[in-house]
């Protein structure tokens, strides 16, 4: 087991890695500045949380 730090929440990266190491037994330790629970603040054009299809 590793111990992670890994700096910024965004879902595309910080969120999704920082998941998939804890799943794999690693200890993850997540930092962001701005982080209070709620979707992303910069509409990319990829995600849109009012819009899921996932089944």
């Amino acid at each position: 087991m590793s111990k992670i730090i890994i700096v910024g929440a965004g879902i595309v990266g910080g969120v999704s890695v920082a998941y998939q190491l804890s799943k794999s037994n690693h200890e993850v330790l997540l930092i962001d500045g701005n982080f209070d629970g709620r979707a992303t603040s910069a509409a990319a054009g990829i995600i849109c949380v009012g819009f899921s299809t996932s089944k």
